[in-house]
């Protein structure tokens, strides 16, 4: 994703949120550690109330549309279902260990989606 610095957007959030936004300037991968100076940021945000009023009122019918932007955390709702599948197909995904179910999802899911 490409950002386009904005100093005075930066001071303005800084005033209002009471925390810098400048550590994201770099990209900040899953499993990186904070900054001590971030973590002391954050620390010091919890004495301020939360400013809400340039967020929009939504929805439960929007908020429940939400999902997690890692893939790695969405978990979608699951619906049981009876499905027949030929025997050796089932066979085949048994043989690649627990957790077969799960895997048949995730092979009609990269069939549907990709």
């Amino acid at each position: 994703m490409n950002v386009e610095w904005d100093e005075n957007k930066n001071q303005q959030n800084k005033q209002k949120h009471h925390i810098s936004f400048e550590i994201g300037e770099k990209e900040i991968k899953i499993g990186d550690q904070p900054t001590f100076d971030a973590l002391n940021e954050i620390e010091a945000a919890k004495n301020h109330e939360i400013n809400y009023e340039d967020a929009p009122k939504l929805s439960k019918q929007e908020l429940s549309e939400f999902a997690p932007a890692n893939p790695a955390y969405y978990k979608p709702k699951k619906q049981q279902i009876t499905l027949k599948l030929d025997a050796d197909v089932i066979e085949a995904f048994k043989r690649l260990g627990k957790g077969y179910q799960t895997k048949i999802n995730a092979a009609l899911r990269k069939a549907i989606f990709n």
